[in-house]
Formats: structure tokens, C-alpha cells, sequence
């Protein structure tokens, strides 16, 4: 069996997720470090600071009560969001040492990645400005951009394109395989956010349960118990919670994801390079093989 894919030749959907899975398998504590050493500390601290603000006094005053929203919960989102990209940039930087056997050091990804920090955050705030008029134009037209602009992580990392060059990498080889970007894509937002969702239920259901079989084991229903499961404080701690364990679910998917996207980056530009056109042209002149049109 080949131990890495033949990226020269056109990939199927079916092609880049099997050869995800086994590049996943194969070095998967690898994958799984990098991602850790950046969005376990991100997680931490958003969740740390949501845990220590607490809930806020709904009855108080309104100019407070939205104070205390921005300082605190779009802080902790904020700092999430930032850490969910830099864990993203350099889980493709390790990525890309792997397929071109040279495992580089956590150190060493660390270091490429903070280089390219500030393109990375400007072009993806500049991402964050297109989306916010396509949502003033439509909806379906976010996920459509957000498709076509699904390689920018990959233009920053693996090329050295900032800014509109990224985009415009990412736009011109969307434009050549948007089926395949989108099952990919769709692929992982479905199996992510089913796992998520299921995650989140358990943490909010176990225990209303257990206040339920409290209530039978007590002969009654008691409806101060149930509320006390909701209470502000408990409703903080189930927070906190779901949060720590979505990340786990996002730590062990993210390097399959992205590992999908790298295959296909890299796959989609050689092909628009002309490396297809090149293999067929040798295979041809050789006579050994035949290739498909």
C-alpha cells in the first residue's frame, strides 16, 4: 500500500476522506498535540472567564446588563474564536510536513504558525466583513461564500498568500471543484455538529433526570428541584461544561478536517498547475499507460 497519495492525479471525494482517515490514523497523537498545545489553553481561559463572571442580574439595568455581555461573554468568544484559528493554522502547517516527510517539531509549527499571525488574523477579519454583507443580502449567500473561501487558511500556511491573494486562491480553486469542497465540507459540519449536539443534550438532560428519579424515589413531584437544575449558578457550571466537552469533540475532528481540505488544496492546485497535464503527457510518450480524459 502507498504510504502517502498521489497528489498530482485528480482526487475523488471518496479518494481525499480515505486517505484522510489513514493519514489521521497514522499519526494521530501527532495531529492531536498540535491542536491541544493551542486550543486547550483557548478553552480554559474562554471558559474561565464565563465561570468567574457568573450570571447577571436580569431585573438590573439595561446599559449594565449589556456592559456586562460584552466584557465578559463576547471577551470569552472572542478569545475562543482566536484560538480556534490559530489551533486551525497550525494544525495545517503540521499537515503539510507530513505529507512532504519532514515531521516538523510542535516548537517549530508553533513558530511558523505565530509568524503569520497578524495576515492570518487581518485577511480572516476581512473574511468576517464580506460575511457580514452577505448577511445583509442572504443567508444562503454566507454559505456560499464560505464555501468558496474555504481554502484561505491554507493560501496564509502553505503559501505565503495574504490578504486578497488568499482569497483569491481560494475562490479560483473552489471555482474548479465546488462539488467536492462542498460534500467535504458539508461532511464535516454534519458529522461535527450531530456529535456536538448529542454532547450538549447529554449535559443539559443527565441532570434533569436525575431530579426526576430523585422526584419518584421521594413519591412527588417537586418543581423547586427541577428549577434548581436551571438556577443561574448551575446553569454556568452546565455551560462550562458543554463548552470543555464540545472542544474534546472539536480537538479529536479537527485534524481529520483539515488534513481533508489539505489533500484537496494541494491536489486542486497542482491539477490547475498543470501537473496532471504533465503526468499524462509522460505516461503517453512512455507508453505505460492510458489515462482517463
Amino acid at each position: 500500500m502507498d504510504q502517502m497519495p498521489d497528489l498530482t492525479k485528480r482526487m475523488s471525494i471518496a479518494d481525499i476522506l480515505t486517505w484522510a482517515v489513514k493519514l489521521y490514523k497514522r499519526d494521530f497523537w501527532y495531529y492531536i498535540k498540535v491542536v491541544c498545545v493551542v486550543f486547550i489553553p483557548t478553552v480554559i481561559l474562554s471558559s474561565a472567564i464565563v465561570f468567574i463572571a457568573g450570571f447577571p442580574d436580569l431585573n438590573g439595568n439595561f446599559l449594565e446588563l449589556l456592559w456586562w455581555l460584552v466584557v465578559y461573554y463576547l471577551t470569552s468568544g472572542m478569545i475562543y474564536l482566536i484560538g480556534f484559528m490559530i489551533a486551525g493554522a497550525a494544525s495545517i502547517k503540521s499537515i503539510e510536513g507530513k505529507l512532504f516527510g519532514r515531521e516538523m517539531k510542535i516548537g517549530e509549527v508553533l513558530r511558523e504558525t505565530i509568524r503569520r499571525i497578524i495576515p492570518l488574523f487581518l485577511t480572516t477579519l476581512l473574511i468576517g466583513l464580506m460575511s457580514a454583507f452577505g448577511l445583509v443580502m442572504c443567508f444562503v449567500a454566507i454559505i456560499v461564500l464560505g464555501l468558496f473561501l474555504m481554502f484561505v487558511p491554507q493560501a496564509i500556511m502553505l503559501d505565503n498568500r495574504y490578504y486578497f491573494k488568499a482569497i483569491d486562491t481560494s475562490f479560483k480553486l473552489v471555482t474548479k471543484s465546488f462539488l467536492t469542497v462542498a460534500v467535504i465540507a458539508v461532511t464535516y459540519v454534519a458529522l461535527i455538529g450531530f456529535i456536538s449536539q448529542f454532547v450538549t443534550m447529554i449535559v443539559y438532560i443527565v441532570p434533569l433526570i436525575e431530579e426526576i428519579m430523585k422526584s419518584i424515589e421521594g413519591g412527588g413531584f417537586n418543581l423547586p428541584d427541577y428549577m434548581n437544575v436551571l438556577s443561574p449558578a448551575n446553569s454556568i457550571l452546565l455551560y462550562v461544561i458543554q463548552i470543555a466537552l464540545v472542544a474534546i469533540v472539536q480537538v479529536f475532528f479537527f485534524p481529520l478536517q483539515n488534513i481533508s481540505f489539505t489533500l484537496c488544496y494541494y491536489n486542486m492546485k497542482n491539477i490547475q498547475d498543470g501537473a496532471e497535464l504533465t503526468q499524462r503527457i509522460r505516461a503517453l510518450k512512455t507508453g505505460n499507460a492510458n489515462p482517463k480524459p
